[in-house]
């Protein structure tokens, strides 16, 4: 990384912390800015990145200038989904979702057009009931509700985003007369940018892949050896075209190929990374470091140390990265270097937030 320089206009991905944005990181280059974060030097690329805010709005970050350029309002914002230039805000605990006309952003409430009037009325669509969270990549967007349901979307440049579609293995299964069908229970999911879905249920302990290209279910489950306890906090992601299955309070992960659980030397409170259709390996980061997994062999290794609150690792465009951060000051890594750079916060920019949650937000092509 090139020394601290000056605020400049080059600018791209953005740190988002306790829900409110607290920093810009330009991530493909690197250019962190705003609210007392230094700015450096990056390549100039053209995009927009769409984040939400704790206080009850989302905004669009212009990483040319690495500055927020559009600010509108939103009942209780939960997250964003962006595929280039086609981006959903969900809100109220993901129960609620809207499209994000970028060309005339509004108020997201009921009917609100723009200050001028222009534009169509906003209007939101209801997830699937009972959702929890959301995964995504791509064009894909992955819900997962409160009793283990899977359903699938895709987000359209028409028309915003498609109609959930319930991914159920069991859905053709012929039954006799009087009997239940089987129902399946998804405990983690993930989907990569290429379409990967993978499933993870601890009722059957077993992964399972789903195409969402050809909207089929691929071959049937695949057993996880020695699984992890049923009641484990679990995350899941594809990296490359192999899926990684991670207990954090168990200090293990389960590699697609790799007969036994690989011990990380992660703490409890790792985050793996995101999914991605490209790489080798994969990487955690806890409050101490950043971890990394070779998808081929399972071999853990340390390869960074950095102190804070972990984001999920993100890779973009070939490249990972990872940040910490904590009240005062914050971190970031990228594989392009392998180094860590210190990012210097004013002493008050955190200092108020309740919860710092660093998150990384993407585009598909740039993050923040």
């Amino acid at each position: 990384m090139p020394p601290a320089t000056p605020r400049t206009s080059s600018a791209r991905p953005l740190l988002k912390v306790g829900a409110a944005v607290a920093g810009i990181a330009v991530l493909a280059g690197l250019a962190v800015v705003a609210s007392g974060y230094d700015a450096q030097e990056v390549p100039r690329l053209e995009t927009s990145v769409w984040v939400t805010k704790a206080d009850g709005q989302y905004a669009r970050v212009n990483t040319e200038l690495a500055e927020l350029d559009t600010v509108r309002s939103v009942q209780d914002p939960t997250s964003v989904v962006q595929a280039g230039a086609n981006s959903l805000v969900f809100s109220r605990g993901f129960s609620q979702l809207w499209t994000i006309d970028s060309a005339n952003a509004v108020d997201l409430s009921e009917g609100a057009v723009a200050a001028d009037g222009s534009g169509a009325p906003a209007t939101s669509s209801s997830t699937p009931a009972g959702t929890r969270s959301v995964a995504s990549a791509g064009r894909y967007v992955l819900y997962l509700t409160d009793t283990g349901g899977i359903y699938l979307s895709v987000l359209d440049g028409s028309s915003g985003v498609s109609a959930a579609i319930p991914l159920n293995p069991f859905a053709n299964v012929v039954v006799e007369e009087g009997q239940d069908p089987p129902t399946y229970s998804a405990s983690a999911v993930a989907v990569s940018d290429d379409g990967t879905v993978v499933l993870y249920s601890s009722a059957e302990s077993a992964i399972r892949r789903f195409d969402a290209e050809r909207l089929q279910f691929v071959g049937g489950a695949s057993p996880v050896a020695s699984p992890p306890q049923a009641e484990s906090q679990l995350e899941l992601a594809v990296v490359g075209q192999k899926w990684i299955l991670s207990a954090a309070a168990e200090g293990l992960a389960w590699v697609e190929g790799v007969a036994a659980p690989v011990e990380t030397g992660a703490g409890a409170d790792a985050r793996l990374q995101s999914s991605s259709s490209t790489g080798s390996s994969a990487y955690l980061a806890d409050s101490e470091g950043l971890y990394g997994v070779d998808l081929g062999s399972g071999a853990a290794t340390v390869v960074a140390t950095a102190t804070g609150i972990p984001a999920a690792p993100v890779a973009l465009d070939g490249t990972v990265y990872a940040a910490w951060l904590t009240a005062g000051s914050g971190t970031l890594w990228s594989s392009a270097t392998g180094q860590t750079t210190t990012l210097e916060t004013e002493s008050d920019v955190l200092a108020d937030e309740r919860a710092i949650v660093p998150v990384f937000r993407s585009n598909g092509q740039r993050a923040v």
